[in-house]
């Protein structure tokens, strides 16, 4: 249905390679175009490599970005994590700890 309505318009309506001038003043990168730019170098390596290359580029991208933020709203941990080790230490409180060997 809307691939009989969209080829039935003419295509300066929806398609942005034929509109006839600038969206909002500019033009902009899409997603796809942004991230193909981000791996540029990645893509020339095999696949595996390439894979590799990626997930590593994007796991530094978001250790810096959580990096930034914590050093703006002053912390050390994420929210998540000071949750999960004040759990343990509350847990850790009700150990009783006795000796493996009751002789010594």
């Amino acid at each position: 249905m809307t691939g009989s309505r969209l080829s039935s318009m003419s295509s300066k309506y929806w398609a942005d390679s034929y509109f006839p001038g600038n969206r909002l003043g500019h033009r902009t990168s899409n997603v796809a175009e942004s991230f193909n730019s981000y791996i540029l170098e990645a893509r020339s390596l095999p696949v595996h490599a390439m894979m590799e290359r990626i997930r590593l580029q994007l796991m530094l991208l978001r250790t810096e970005r959580l990096k930034d933020k914590l050093r703006k709203d002053g912390k050390r941990i994420t929210e998540t994590a000071a949750k999960v080790l004040a759990k343990s230490v509350t847990l850790a409180r009700e150990y009783i700890v006795i000796p493996a060997n009751r002789d010594e």
